[in-house]
């Protein structure tokens, strides 16, 4: 048996292996440790941040179904466009209004509704597709996109009026602008006031565990 004497202790081989195992187990273990605090860390600043988009991001879609407009709000890069859509008199000029306030509505949140999609993408990343905050961009993501297509049947029915039944006209008007325009109460903004709701309870705890 190889004895090994240190400071005047004596130590055989097995004891000597035994604790250098043990030595590395314990580094092991602080690597493992420091790793899991990393990752929870970055995990909870993904969160904090998207919490903050998130709350941008309703307030935008608020805003696209504002039924409050002025002509003010009409970028001017759209003049020529409107213009010619009332020379060709396929819509009301209240149509067209509409339909450009909209437009220059998103040019105006361009890089807001950037950062929707970027954040959703980064949420699916960091925690799939079965997260509260994932969700809730998949939701908004949507719903910008359920608003978008909405101005758009709006816009063919108005130019197709006179050739296609009133009643089906009539019909798809109404339902477009039940999602064009925010009413409290309305299915959208309650899904919107859901979802922030939600997200303050949550901001008041360390979010780890959404």
């Amino acid at each position: 048996m190889l004895i090994i004497v240190l400071g005047g202790i004596k130590f055989d081989s097995s004891v000597s292996e035994w604790l250098s195992s043990l030595s590395t187990f314990a580094t092991l273990m602080v690597a493992v440790y420091a790793l899991f605090q990393w990752k929870e860390q970055k995990q909870y600043d993904v969160q904090v941040e998207a919490l903050s988009v998130l709350r941008v991001s309703a307030d935008v879609v608020r805003n696209l179904r504002n039924p409050i407009s002025s002509s003010g709000e009409i970028n001017e890069k759209f003049f020529n466009a409107m213009n010619t859509e009332l020379e060709q008199g396929k819509m009301s000029q209240n149509v067209i209004h509409e339909i450009y306030v909209f437009q220059s509505r998103m040019l105006r949140h361009e890089e807001d509704l950037k950062r929707v999609y970027q954040m959703k993408e980064r949420l699916w990343a960091t925690f799939g597709d079965n997260h509260y905050l994932t969700n809730s961009f998949e939701t908004i993501a949507k719903r910008i996109k359920d608003i978008n297509n909405a101005y758009h049947k709006y816009a063919i029915a108005n130019q197709m009026k006179d050739n296609l039944d009133k009643d089906m006209v009539r019909t798809e008007l109404a339902n477009a602008r039940k999602i064009m325009y925010g009413m409290s109460g309305d299915e959208i903004s309650k899904e919107l006031d859901d979802i922030i709701s939600k997200a303050d309870s949550l901001k008041k705890r360390k979010p780890t565990l959404f």
